[in-house]
């Protein structure tokens, strides 16, 4: 997916599925497990929020898929990162937050990283860019 220049992407992905979206979402997160990145430095990364009771948000790292023992991850469950707090996805403090990590992780801020390119997708009962919703 890098840009006609060479430069690869940061794709962030924030699945508020804290209600009826949370199967649809599981799905997503497969889809990106099982399609891999498109280049080799490219990164990609989610923050799920799921719904059901004792459930916490959960942060994906889909960057490499290879265990620490040199096997293939195979497993959702093996791309998770150490995060588990209940969140409220519709805050705009915790899209910072996952925002500030995915950010920080790759250290995209960095001026010497100012060629990377940056992808933002929120996923989520919302208005989209219609009514009030991200116009603050």
């Amino acid at each position: 997916m890098a840009d006609d220049r060479g430069n690869p992407w940061l794709t962030m992905v924030y699945l508020a599925g804290d209600n009826n979206l949370t199967e649809e979402m599981v799905l997503a997160l497969q889809n990106l497990m099982a399609e891999g990145l498109p280049e080799k430095e490219d990164r990609i990364v989610a923050q799920f929020d799921p719904s059901g009771v004792g459930l916490f948000s959960q942060r994906y790292d889909f960057s490499d898929d290879t265990n620490p023992d040199g096997t293939k991850k195979t497993r959702l469950e093996e791309y998770i990162q150490p995060y588990a707090i209940e969140t409220n996805t519709g805050s705009p403090a915790v899209l910072k937050d996952f925002l500030d990590w995915a950010l920080g992780k790759y250290k995209w801020c960095t001026a010497e990283n100012r060629k990377r390119n940056l992808l933002l997708i929120l996923s989520g009962h919302g208005s989209g860019t219609t009514q009030d919703f991200l116009l603050k």
